[in-house]
């Protein structure tokens, strides 16, 4: 019989309790560090996807046509707007309430100074009621998130969309208030938006439609004191003094004061061309659509057909299409830091015959993602070919995420999508799979060995290669270290590995490309993964591990390709 006391059971207890109490810690850590950073970038999204809804209903209110035109309809193009967002399911870890948004406006005056041109008469009170004293609705989003907490506030004045931070101001998509070019072709397209919005929740829907005009465009220069203006109300004069500029520039135009609610815009008046106006009342969502104060505004010889055909019925009527990186509401990936090679072509909505020299405008959704340089978005003018065309290239970001493109010819706009992705499987990229991985030798040799194979009907040719990240504390691919393909040292060299970071990988230019023919596969080898800050053997065992590969293809598609060993 044994003297002294059986202690294992209590030690058992004593181990239990411990684990309890890691396993404790463990899911308050991930409570409060990586639910947060995960929610975080949800709501980072949802932010630029109701930026783009938001565009896409901005863009809607530009694509009124005159009333004389038979594809006229005062019902605009509805719009969805995503007010808020979900949380993804969590199998460890608790999510806050969905995040939700806001939709509101509020209202302001509008005061044009000018009198109508006296090149030109228009019925009765028509100047009158051209350039009355109005108001006008601005309208404006507010998330509220639990995490991304610096989200700015978007709103809509006056065509311009922009996003107020708490330092500055960011524009969404430009102003298409004021047009001025060297041709003569200046604009003032006042857009009057009409009606009250207070939505809150996960969605809601703008119908918005056409309650008054379009108006034909009226000529008109400064009245009797010698002043051109046109004074609007704005929750950032900040942004509206980037925009347009405080000194005369290339619109022509510039803000000259700030009374605490509205700006004043000045026109100048010592240009080539008249100044003309064009002014629609438009419900932001519904409205009484028999109003003719605007629409039934006419010269006197309405039979004239010089009078009226020297003041156009509206904006250029253009139709304008997306043909290249992908046709009219296509999607087009793109990898990290590429270029999208864009072309868009300008018709006569009458004629179908190609326009020459058609001001196109071209925005983007997010300047995160298609500005390489900066974080405002890309915007580029010009002018078209002889064919009709205008051809762009947009250098993208580091970011990955998805937004709009927009290209706009006279009073017609077209949208594609685009995808910043690692795996821009458009080109070669999409003809190629991976069939096999596996380590060289066992044991810590270092090397990884797969195989590649092309399943297209076209060559394909690697130019490009870096590694996203692996399963293991490998941090580079030894210096000097190699990379064959079917037994051709086609580098040497050292890559930096980052697991950290996967959706960034240290890309090097081969020293040999890899072609891979139609219906044929080639056989990589990776010599060696390394951890030089590893005790021991800086080589890493690959046995069973897995790898991510990004690939770029000598047309500029790319791929991520999963590898396991």
């Amino acid at each position: 019989m044994s003297l002294f006391g059986d202690n294992r059971a209590q030690s058992v207890q004593v181990g239990a309790v411990l684990l309890f109490a890691i396993l404790i810690i463990f899911l308050s850590i991930w409570q409060v560090q990586v639910v947060p950073s995960e929610n975080n970038q949800v709501e980072f999204q949802h932010n630029i996807d109701v930026q783009g809804d938001l565009e896409d209903y901005r863009n809607s209110l530009l694509t009124v046509p005159p009333r004389s035109d038979a594809q006229f309809s005062s019902e605009l193009r509805p719009t969805r707007i995503r007010l808020g967002t979900q949380y993804p399911t969590r199998i460890i870890g608790v999510n806050p309430p969905p995040a939700t948004g806001s939709l509101s406006t509020d209202r302001g005056s509008v005061n044009i100074t000018a009198e109508v041109s006296d090149d030109i008469s228009l019925e009765g009170s028509a100047e009158e009621i051209l350039l009355a004293d109005r108001n006008t609705t601005l309208l404006t989003y507010q998330p509220r998130y639990s995490e991304y907490t610096e989200a700015p506030t978007t709103r809509l004045e006056h065509t311009l969309l922009y996003n107020q931070f708490d330092e500055r101001s960011l524009s969404v998509s430009n102003q298409r208030l004021i047009r001025s070019s060297d041709t003569g072709d200046n604009l003032i397209n006042l857009v009057l938006l009409e009606g009250d919005v207070s939505e809150q929740g996960m969605r809601t829907t703008l119908e918005p439609v056409v309650i008054d005009g379009p108006t034909i465009n009226v000529p008109i220069e400064p009245d009797s004191d010698g002043e051109l203006t046109l004074s609007l109300p704005t929750h950032s004069p900040a942004i509206w003094n980037e925009t347009i500029g405080t000194d005369f520039g290339d619109n022509n135009a510039r803000v000259a004061a700030y009374d605490g609610e509205n700006i004043t815009i000045e026109f100048d008046d010592e240009i080539l061309g008249d100044w003309k106006i064009r002014v629609s009342k438009i419900g932001l969502n519904g409205g009484d659509t028999g109003e003719d104060e605007l629409s039934s505004i006419r010269t006197i010889d309405e039979s004239s057909e010089e009078a009226n055909e020297s003041i156009p019925a509206a904006e250029s009527q253009y139709n304008i299409l997306w043909e290249e990186p992908v046709e009219s509401g296509g999607d087009h990936e793109v990898g990290p830091g590429g270029e999208i090679a864009g072309s868009v072509r300008v018709t006569d909505r009458e004629t179908g015959e190609p326009v020459e020299s058609a001001t196109v405008d071209i925005a983007t959704s997010n300047g995160t993602l298609f500005n390489e340089s900066s974080d405002e978005v890309f915007t580029e003018t010009g002018v078209t070919n002889s064919s009709g065309y205008y051809n762009f290239t947009i250098t993208v970001g580091e970011t990955e995420g998805s937004g709009s493109l927009y290209a706009a010819a006279g009073d017609d706009v077209d949208r594609i999508q685009a995808t910043v992705t690692q795996n821009d499987t458009s080109g070669q990229a999409g003809q190629v799979q991976e069939l096999s991985g596996e380590t060289a030798t066992a044991g810590s040799s270092g090397q990884l060995n797969f195989i590649l194979n092309n399943t297209g009907d076209t060559d394909v040719t690697i130019t490009e290669i870096g590694i996203n990240e692996t399963s293991t504390a490998a941090t580079e691919l030894s210096n000097p270290g190699e990379i064959e393909a079917d037994g051709d040292l086609v580098y040497e060299g050292g890559i930096t590995i980052d697991s950290n970071s996967p959706n960034s990988a240290d890309v090097v230019q081969l020293d040999l490309p890899v072609t891979i023919l139609s219906g044929n596969d080639a056989a990589f080898n990776f010599d060696k993964f390394r951890n030089p800050s590893a005790t021991g053997s800086p080589n890493v065992n690959m046995d069973g591990e897995t790898v991510s590969i990004y690939l770029i293809f000598e047309d500029g598609s790319s791929t991520r390709v999963e590898l396991q060993a």
